[in-house]
């Protein structure tokens, strides 16, 4: 775990406005130059974490509020969502030296820089308060000047977060 927590950078915008394309390609940008990356996906929908039968199902159904199931290729955590489940509680659980906390969905929460990702057909709109970028699918719409990029411009993007959020 982390002793101190990683800046975190949400990716906002509707259904298939291409969030997890651009997330992608941002995380292969930034780890192409040394940042350590963590991520978060939120989903609305209910997805079966564990499976009925297995033990890490057993320890929860015992009644452990949390599970970590620690296997030869990885770690996983299993614990109950409740309303303050988000970006905040989970940057601890990031490992030590990550860099940044990368954030799609969540489109609710405020209290970090965000980028606003519009898709096909999408009106680029004003900015949020704590918009730092805006990705747009019209490369005619892209004024860096005012933090607009198209999403071809994947480099420019990466570039402007780590001015932005990592020192460079």
């Amino acid at each position: 775990m982390v002793t101190t927590r990683p800046p975190i950078l949400l990716l906002a915008g509707y259904s298939s406005s291409g969030k997890t394309t651009l997330l992608e390609q941002i995380l292969s940008g930034l780890t192409a130059r040394g940042y350590r990356v963590a991520t978060v996906k939120h989903t609305s929908k209910a997805v079966r974490m564990d499976e009925e039968g297995k033990d890490s199902w057993r320890h929860r159904e015992a009644g452990a509020v949390a599970t970590f199931l620690v296997a030869a290729n990885g770690v996983a955590a299993y614990m109950e969502k409740d309303e303050k489940t988000g970006p905040d509680t989970l940057s601890p659980l990031c490992p030590e030296g990550t860099d940044l906390l990368l954030v799609e969905g969540f489109k609710g929460i405020s209290g970090h820089p965000r980028i606003e990702v519009f898709g096909e057909g999408a009106e680029v709109t004003a900015p949020g308060p704590e918009t730092i970028l805006r990705v747009t699918a019209h490369d005619d719409l892209a004024d860096h000047g005012n933090g607009i990029y198209s999403r071809d411009e994947v480099d420019g993007v990466v570039e402007a977060i780590a001015e932005k959020l990592l020192g460079g």
